[in-house]
């Protein structure tokens, strides 16, 4: 009997040493922990001292940026920095924000351009060539083409896209004549989309020219090639019907 008692306190002693050495390397490893977490929390070597973007953003020049300088890597929450830039910067699109490490903020994005500015009774809407909105003000001395016509029922929100057919018709024309090489020298200037069985185009060099709805890419394909024929001069045209088969040239008297 005394033996069986003797066996069970050496093994009661035992589990006991086992769990005061669990206990003592948990309270090490805590410990350590601790340290280096204050360590990397109050080292100069993890303060941020610089933040980096791309040339193509130079542009921007945030509090929400410059507020980072001196602060801890560690404990920017770049969630929400992301956040504040975005409203700040509507323009700015696939943001993104990551730590370099020491000591750095990295900020990478793709820049929206300026496409065309919508005109309305109420108000001019500047937007990218995704219908984003940019600002609710035409940029001074702007040679943007202006789009009117649209009726326009959903608000206009700073950093929100439109979703309306009609301007995706626009903005499509306004691509096609961009993207056109024998029409480079002849982008949009006005595009009046009232009307989409008669949709009016004026382009650079003042001419004319009318379309409809369908076969946009088509017709403005047929136009190039008039004009790289030498078959159209601008001054001497009041405009072309290009809803037909064959293009319309109306021309001055």
């Amino acid at each position: 009997m005394a033996r069986k008692d003797q066996a069970k306190t050496k093994v009661a002693v035992r589990i006991l040493q086992y769990f005061i050495i669990v206990v003592c390397v948990m309270f090490v490893v805590f410990c350590l922990w601790q340290g280096v977490g204050s360590y990397l929390r109050t080292s100069s070597m993890f303060k941020i001292r610089e933040v980096v973007s791309q040339q193509s953003l130079q542009f921007i020049r945030s509090h929400t940026l410059d507020r980072l300088i001196g602060q801890n890597i560690f404990d920017v929450d770049l969630y929400v920095v992301q956040r504040r830039l975005q409203i700040e910067y509507p323009q700015i699109d696939h943001l993104r924000i990551y730590r370099q490490f020491p000591n750095r903020i990295y900020v990478d994005a793709i820049r929206r351009d300026p496409f065309a500015v919508i005109t309305t009774k109420r108000q001019a809407i500047l937007i990218d060539k995704d219908g984003m909105v940019l600002s609710l003000a035409i940029p001074a001395n702007t040679r943007l083409p202006m789009i009117k016509g649209l009726n326009m029922e959903q608000n206009a929100v700073i950093g929100k896209p439109l979703r309306h057919s009609e301007l995706e018709l626009a903005t499509g024309i306004i691509k096609n004549v961009k993207e056109n090489p024998r029409l480079e020298s002849m982008p949009v200037v006005s595009l009046d989309m009232t009307n989409l069985s008669e949709i009016q185009c004026v382009l650079a060099n003042q001419m004319k020219i009318i379309l409809a709805q369908d076969k946009i890419q088509q017709k403005i394909m047929m136009l190039g090639f008039l004009m790289a024929q030498g078959a159209i001069k601008a001054d001497a045209v009041n405009y072309i019907d290009l809803r037909f088969k064959e293009p319309i040239i109306n021309k001055k008297q």
